[in-house]
């Protein structure tokens, strides 16, 4: 398939409080169109909807439903295709569509950030509601998420008529490929997004203040 591209406008941060320079900035892979662990896929023509819902969405820890665990949220997403090689430490070589994200975490919980700068935390995983249920190898309708109605052994869950729910922090993610680094601070980002800049732009100044505070990451 030929790479598709969608680059949504960024929604940057509106909030004047002196706590954004505490935000860490993610980016990585959110899912990709393969059969994950979980055994549920979405197609690539699902993509570009489901990648529109998830912006402002939660991030949490361990799809954990407790407001202690709400870290952040995700900004921005956009869709990629398959490439040879690594575009980023957070886009490694793969041979499918996939989906990015932006995503934006303050949390006080060193249990949690310190791994996450460290490297030891560094994948996400995307939890969706389905309204229609098909088998992922002949595309027949389910009566339910454990009974298929036509026979395959193989496959799992094709999700159609999707509704984003939150994505999480995960030690042990469904894809194996979403892979996610912290690569800057919220502060920098908001202030330089908003004069329209080239994204180029922009990760060199974050990278300016990385150095100022002598703090490296990717």
């Amino acid at each position: 398939m030929n790479e598709i591209n969608w680059n949504s406008k960024f929604i940057a941060s509106q909030s004047d409080n002196s706590d954004d320079s505490k935000k860490i900035i993610l980016k990585g892979v959110l899912l990709d169109s393969q059969l994950n662990k979980n055994q549920w896929m979405i197609e690539s023509e699902d993509f570009q909807q489901v990648a529109k819902d998830f912006i402002g969405l939660q991030i949490r820890a361990d799809h954990s439903e407790k407001i202690s665990d709400v870290l952040g949220k995700i900004v921005n997403t956009e869709l990629d295709g398959p490439h040879k090689e690594a575009k980023a430490p957070w886009d490694p070589a793969t041979d499918l569509d996939h989906v990015h994200f932006f995503a934006e975490i303050m949390s006080m919980n060193n249990d949690i950030l310190i791994p996450l700068k460290l490297g030891y935390i560094d994948h996400i995983s995307p939890a969706v509601y389905a309204k229609t249920l098909l088998c992922s190898e002949c595309k027949t309708p389910m009566a339910d998420k454990f009974l298929k109605t036509c026979g395959c052994e193989a496959g799992g869950l094709l999700l159609k008529d999707i509704s984003p729910r939150e994505c999480s922090i995960v030690a042990s993610p469904a894809y194996p490929s979403t892979v996610m680094k912290p690569y800057g601070f919220g502060a920098a980002v908001d202030e330089t997004l908003n004069t329209q800049m080239a994204k180029e732009q922009v990760l060199s100044i974050v990278e300016d203040e990385l150095n100022k505070r002598s703090i490296k990451f990717i």
